[in-house]
């Protein structure tokens, strides 16, 4: 069965500018990987202007290049922020260290997503990129899928756990399969994770592994299950359709209801 994926130290001035009604999604690590105008820097907010009206300039040294390795930098660059003065604004603070994904614009730089890597969450997320990063630039297919493997296994934190599995996203093969189902079926790893595993289960072409997680369905998580039910649906698994009516009978969320109901249609559906 065919599966189809449907889804040197530099300073630089940061200047964010007011749209007061707007929202981002932070870019992620696929998306800066396979953009090749996407550059991410490390540094430090070194300065920061709040003189100029709905304007806040921060004043950032940057003291490592992570992507790419061989672009040059102007001492002084200018980011600009659509969404300062938003629920999406961007807060730093003088001395702060951050990672910045940024892209050229006619007026300087806009910034993307941005990392404060003197938190725990930020140093966890931080080291998450550099490891997806680094599998990623591995060239042979062969060594590539044993570090990702490994790489999954020796993971401590979720964030490097979804970096690696960022990468397996990207280069997905059926040799993936019994470390996938490990983190799908974990107790210990936390729902997210867990999902994102299942995820990439369903865009392989391995309907026997995604029969395994029918026991799933039982589970705590809402979205475990959500994504089991997706995976059921894709791979057209009809051994799970009492499991799934009897999930229809259970107190589920609206929205769990209705993709329990379509996964129960696209099983139901004879291929033409």
């Amino acid at each position: 069965m065919k599966i189809k994926s449907t889804y040197c130290s530099v300073t630089i001035i940061l200047i964010f500018v007011v749209f007061s009604y707007a929202s981002r999604i932070p870019m992620s690590n696929s998306e800066a990987l396979r953009n090749s105008e996407v550059i991410i820097v490390k540094g430090k907010v070194i300065g920061i202007d709040k003189d100029v009206v709905r304007i806040a300039k921060y004043v950032f040294s940057v003291s490592e290049v992570i992507k790419p390795k061989n672009v040059e930098l102007s001492q002084e660059i200018r980011i600009i922020d659509k969404h300062y003065a938003s629920t999406a604004m961007i807060e730093l603070e003088k001395n702060m260290n951050v990672v910045v994904y940024l892209t050229k614009s006619e007026d300087g730089y806009i910034s993307h997503r941005e990392i404060n890597i003197d938190t725990s969450i930020g140093v966890y997320e931080f080291k998450g990129l550099k490891l997806f990063l680094e599998l990623m630039s591995i060239q042979q297919i062969n060594k590539q899928t044993i570090s990702c493997v490994n790489a999954l296994k020796n993971s401590k934190s979720s964030f490097e756990k979804k970096a690696v599995l960022d990468a397996m996203w990207e280069t997905r093969n059926l040799q993936y399969v019994s470390a996938l189902l490990n983190i799908a079926k974990s107790k210990e790893d936390d729902r997210y994770v867990r999902s994102w595993a299942i995820t990439i289960l369903a865009y392989l072409e391995d309907s026997s592994a995604v029969k395994e997680l029918i026991p799933l369905l039982k589970d705590q998580s809402s979205d475990v299950k959500r994504q089991v039910l997706v995976a059921l649906g894709i791979h057209k698994i009809k051994e799970a359709v009492p499991k799934i009516e009897f999930l229809l009978t259970e107190n589920i969320s609206e929205e769990l209801r209705q993709i329990a109901q379509e996964t129960l249609k696209k099983i139901k559906t004879i291929d033409r």
